[in-house]
């Protein structure tokens, strides 16, 4: 899974929150089946995790909540990387209407 995540399109996105074992934590970046978040101060790496995405969508007046349970890959002291199984089918859309990168394009044109 980790060569494949490789190979995955990386989204920096807005309008999705992470938390890690209960911990607020910031997406740096994400991908179909992976996420590398801003190491939490104090937090000490396990080899699983349970992450929960907080999805803002149009259209709905609380944000959508989405566990995945989750394998850590690396560990720095600023960050950590982990791989999951996508949460949904239409994951990648969702990361992709949520790119800031993307969105910028899209003003640009």
């Amino acid at each position: 899974m980790v060569d494949e995540r490789r190979k995955e399109h990386r989204h920096v996105v807005v309008g999705i929150g992470a938390t890690l074992n209960g911990t607020p934590s910031a997406i740096v970046d994400i991908s179909r089946s992976g996420v590398r978040l801003v190491r939490p101060a104090d937090f000490v790496p396990d080899e699983f995790a349970v992450i929960e995405f907080s999805v803002d969508e149009p259209g709905r007046s609380k944000p959508r909540s989405l566990r995945v349970e989750a394998r850590l890959v690396r560990a720095t002291v600023i960050d950590v990387s982990y791989v999951y199984a996508p949460p949904l089918r239409r994951w990648e859309l969702m990361l992709r209407a949520h790119d800031t990168f993307a969105q910028t394009a899209l003003t640009r044109m």
